[in-house]
């Protein structure tokens, strides 16, 4: 022991015993160090977004909640009409749109999905479609609304964005689950089969079946969403019913309840058909009568899947019936794409009242405090959600309430608390936090699932308390789960800030919209700005996954040397 010397590195401290070099704790010094910057960094978003509270900002704000509880049936906005009939007429139109956009989006998905992937296809192939997606989800979601919406008929139109949406996030999400399959025995059925399509389909995907069903529901309650910003942009729905209640300075929450009721109990359907699908369609069960059993649940199945095929099938057919008719307007496409290849660098010059450098930091503030606020939210709500330290009445209590709060759409959220702040900056840092940290409450709950109960009780009978457990033990297990769904969060409230540009979420965001005063080459600029910050956002997303990826590699590996090396020992004694 007396021979191990300890050395001081710039940031961690070395332990060498002439034979073995160890790194040991980091210096002092680089903690405060550290702690001093995070300090004041938080301290200039702080000081950077108005967090000034509105006089008598309350009052208003109360009496909306008020109004929110004590709802009319009638509507000034379309008068002579009930508010749930209208509700119910716009919920399916936005329905009707969104199934079908969905299913374009989904398609595409999976054709990019497999194609992109290096161990499916020739490297050529799949370098070529990473090029073309990844360079396309780099663009703010409003650039293509407003290409798409000046470009076609409002209904034609309305579709190709509900499909554009679901096929870049998809195809994100179902490249990386078919990246992570296990490609043991599709190689081997390679050598039998000598099709990497047959081999992909009998191994791969039943492995990978259930997460993208899962992605795909994600994305249809997303876009069911995603209407309350549509309508503000033109387009109808049930969103118009809600945004025409909801814009500052015409709010008339007496007339909000219903067909915010209505949007969310449809998704709360949705969400109870999801949970349904997958716990009792899909599972696999054994019968205790044998082949009978399975053949005829087998045959349920079937019967249930071709139910919905064809409900998707009729409406999708209603949607395409409704688009004879819808013009495609070539010159503007031509135009427009040249506007924005060749965009208006002068607007971005610095003038009084107008620096781009503040845009900047402003927005980059913006997420860092969401972020943040999201972090510590979702902390709160695991506590409660989990039934691993929670009593099952406690966790489903608050899971329900997780599920309905995330129904509702952001703008809905924003425009409740408004009237609180000067700014409307801070109060989208609050609805963004909400909605985001609901989102990886549901994510992070699946997590918390999966971990060892009797671990848990152990550590109760030890008297240990729930806080002590979960801060000891269930964070600690989640903790690459969480920085993983946090990247992906990062670049979601990054993009929403950009896309509310159009309800004054950011300055960027304002400048990135289009409006009567400017066109798409003056807002271009402000686009590329965009897409540079949005491309680093995911750079960094993608290096932090594939650093915790070989981590857990590297742990994976040391837990099974230590294993390995145990079992040797006993085996000599």
């Amino acid at each position: 022991m007396n021979n191990i010397e300890t050395k001081k590195g710039i940031i961690y401290q070395y332990h060498n015993n002439k034979k073995v070099t160890i790194r040991g704790k980091k210096n002092i010094y680089v903690k405060v160090l550290f702690w001093i910057f995070v300090i004041a960094l938080i301290s200039g978003f702080i000081i950077t977004i108005d967090f000034s509270y509105a006089r008598f900002g309350y009052k208003p704000l109360w009496k909306n909640i008020k109004g929110l509880f004590t709802p009319l049936n009638s509507s000034t906005t379309w008068p002579n009409q009930s508010l749930f009939l209208l509700s119910l007429k716009e919920l399916f139109y936005t329905i009707k749109y969104t199934i079908f956009g969905s299913m374009i989006g989904v398609i595409l998905a999976l054709i990019t999905s497999y194609f992109s992937n290096l161990k499916l296809n020739k490297k050529e192939v799949a370098i070529s479609f990473k090029i073309v997606t990844n360079f396309l989800r780099l663009f703010p979601e409003l650039i293509f609304i407003y290409l798409m919406s000046s470009s076609f008929d409002k209904v034609l139109a309305l579709t190709l964005i509900l499909g554009w949406f679901s096929w870049l996030w998809l195809h994100e999400y179902i490249s990386q689950i078919i990246e992570n399959a296990d490609y043991n025995l599709y190689y081997h059925f390679l050598k039998i089969s000598k099709s990497k399509f047959a081999a992909f389909r009998q191994i791969i995907w039943p492995q990978i079946r259930l997460q993208v069903t899962n992605y795909i529901f994600y994305s249809f309650e997303s876009n069911m969403r995603w209407s309350a910003i549509l309508s503000k942009l033109g387009f109808g729905g049930i969103g118009q019913v809600i945004n025409a209640v909801i814009t500052p300075g015409q709010q008339k929450f007496d007339e909000l309840l219903i067909p915010l009721l209505v949007l969310i109990f449809f998704l709360l359907l949705i969400e109870s058909f999801h949970i349904f699908y997958t716990k009792i369609i899909m599972k696999e069960r054994t019968f205790k009568t044998g082949i009978k059993g399975y053949k005829k649940s087998l045959l349920w199945k079937k019967i249930f899947i071709a139910l919905i095929v064809l409900i998707l099938l009729s409406l999708s057919i209603v949607a395409i019936i409704d688009l004879s008719g819808q013009k495609v307007y070539f010159v503007r496409i031509k135009n427009e794409l040249h506007q924005l290849f060749n965009p208006n660098w002068s607007v971005m010059a610095i003038k009084k009242g107008s620096n781009i450098f503040f845009d900047i930091w402003q927005l980059i503030s913006l997420v860092g405090l969401t972020i943040l606020l999201t972090y510590f939210l979702t902390i709160f709500k695991l506590f409660l959600v989990n039934n691993k330290i929670q009593k099952n009445g406690v966790s489903w209590t608050f899971r329900s309430l997780n599920t309905f709060i995330r129904c509702v759409p952001i703008p809905v959220i924003f425009s409740l608390i408004s009237f609180v702040y000067n700014g409307y900056e801070a109060s989208f840092i609050i609805a963004f936090a909400i909605h985001s940290s609901n989102a990886m409450t549901r994510n992070l709950e699946h997590s918390i699932r999966k971990l060892d109960q009797n671990i848990i009780t152990t550590y109760k009978l030890r008297g240990f308390s729930k806080i002590k457990i979960f801060n000891m033990y269930i964070l600690p297990s989640i903790k690459y789960d969480m920085i993983t769904i946090l990247s992906f969060e990062l670049e979601k409230i990054t993009r929403n800030f950009l896309s509310f540009g159009v309800f004054a979420s950011s300055i960027l965001g304002q400048k990135s919209t289009l409006n009567r005063v400017n066109d798409i080459a003056e807002i271009a600029p402000y686009i590329w700005l965009s897409f540079i910050f949005i491309g680093l956002i995911i750079l960094s997303g993608y290096l932090t996954r594939f650093y915790l990826i070989e981590k857990r590699k590297a742990k994976v590996f040391k837990q099974n040397e230590f294993n390995f090396s145990k079992l040797a020992k006993q085996r000599s004694v």
